[in-house]
């Protein structure tokens, strides 16, 4: 476990993160049926929802909406928690945005506000890490076998400047512990 870690009940907006197949999913799907079985009420956001899907990857101009999206879907998580019971997960979130995203002066400024919002909530954050050998197995989704996915891969490859998938992976994996720290909002670590 790293970073601080707020106490039992205090968490009520939950962030996860993670390099591809870091297992993001199954931890969210096991959290939310978790929490229900507790008799909380959860409002579980998937990886699409929030727009930072593979698929979403490519499109221009995106990086504007998402900063705007996160703002107003941040203001609605601030109304769910008014109520006690609730709780909001949320499959990647502003970790993500900030490797994913060149920020232009205007957008780092909604970003940094994003960020002070996100330190005065009660959020805990859950990045899944994966071992240096895992990394090649899982965060390459094997899995996925079509062809879209291996061309979204390769199109990554060839913009990063990396040799492989999995250089690229260790270093996205150690950016998102960077940024995590640095912005000190309590976070803890999970294994697949």
């Amino acid at each position: 476990m790293a970073g601080r870690i707020l106490p039992p009940g205090h968490s009520r907006i939950i962030i996860i993160e993670g390099i591809a197949g870091s297992g993001k999913d199954t931890f969210q799907k096991n959290l939310a049926e978790h929490s229900a079985k507790d008799g909380l009420i959860v409002y579980s956001f998937s990886e699409e929802e929030l727009l930072f899907s593979w698929k979403h990857y490519w499109i221009n101009n995106m990086e504007s909406h998402r900063i705007r999206f996160l703002h107003s879907l941040l203001d609605y998580c601030e109304e769910l928690i008014e109520n006690p019971k609730v709780v909001v997960i949320l499959n990647r979130f502003h970790i993500t945005y900030a490797i994913f995203s060149k920020f232009e002066k205007k957008a780092k400024k909604l970003y940094d506000r994003l960020v002070w919002r996100l330190s005065n909530l009660p959020v805990q954050i859950f990045v899944g890490k994966l071992s240096e050998e895992n990394i090649g197995k899982r965060a390459l989704h094997p899995e996925r076998n079509d062809i879209v996915w291996r061309m979204h891969q390769d199109k990554r490859l060839q913009v990063s400047g990396f040799g492989t998938l999995t250089e690229l992976y260790k270093e996205e994996q150690k950016t998102i512990f960077t940024i995590a720290e640095k912005q000190g909002i309590p976070y803890s670590i999970f294994y697949l």
